[in-house]
């Protein structure tokens, strides 16, 4: 599959006016491109080409001499946010700095795109409950795998923690406004993709488990939409309290937990 970005494609949207008449007709091109940029920010790459010529009097030069201090001078002094890329010719070291702290230091993105980065584990963390349910009441379950299977519980329990509790510090910023720092989504990004990571290693131990009681299959994550609350209530109840009828002795529980 080719994984490149294809040059003013339908990922990317560019402003690329070379040749205008006027220097004006130019700045409108730019400005109009400046105020669409953030909106499109997360869906297509933006880049506004602020270079022209129209030879043979107007030079490269010339458009930057004029154009530049007005970009420098709007962006610094207006709401302008996720500029993208923008090309110039002759920029100077204000300018420069100027679209890197508007880039990077005050980008936005929208909240709700933060509190989607947050909820895409919760479906596999319920399939993960029901795995361990489901080896826990296997027939014969031997120690070892009790051991094996409380330690995993124990620290499926601390890092769900862990991720709530920074998923709700970051709920709680994106309450207030609509747009967030893009900070706070790559922050929320990074603690999902952690959270994701662990349960995957969770699950590889507790199915490891399950091969050694063939007559309870393992759970694939096809079924993890069905309503399955008893059991998984009742696994989760004889697993961690040692209910009667439990196959695990409280006793040997205790001893792991």
């Amino acid at each position: 599959r080719d994984a490149s970005l294809r040059w003013d494609g339908p990922s990317m949207k560019v402003q690329d006016f070379w040749s205008p008449g006027s220097w004006r007709e130019k700045w409108v091109a730019i400005q109009k491109h400046l105020r669409a940029a953030p909106r499109r920010q997360g869906d297509r790459l933006c880049a506004n080409f602020v270079s022209a010529q129209s030879f043979p009097r107007r030079t490269p030069r010339y458009f930057a001499g004029i154009l530049n201090p007005r970009l420098c001078a709007t962006i610094s002094r207006g709401k302008h946010h996720a500029l993208g890329i923008v090309v110039m010719d002759f920029p100077t070291r204000d300018l420069c700095m100027e679209i890197v702290r508007k880039n990077f230091m005050q980008s936005q993105v929208a909240a709700s795109r933060v509190l989607r980065a947050l909820d895409g584990c919760s479906e596999e963390y319920g399939g993960l409950l029901r795995e361990i349910d489901g080896a826990a009441l296997a027939p014969a379950v031997d120690e070892e795998s009790v051991q094996k299977l409380s330690a995993v519980y124990s620290r499926l329990l601390l890092q769900r923690s862990i991720f709530v509790i920074a998923a709700n510090d970051i709920q709680e910023k994106c309450k207030a406004q609509r747009q967030v720092p893009s900070e706070l989504h790559l922050t929320a990004s990074q603690i999902s993709w952690v959270w994701e990571k662990e349960m995957q290693r969770m699950k590889r131990t507790v199915r490891e488990v399950a091969k050694t009681h063939p007559a309870l299959p393992v759970s694939d994550g096809s079924d993890e939409r069905k309503p399955r609350s008893s059991r998984r209530q009742r696994g989760t109840v004889q697993l961690h309290r040692g209910d009667q009828g439990s196959p695990i002795p409280q006793e040997k529980i205790n001893s792991f937990l």
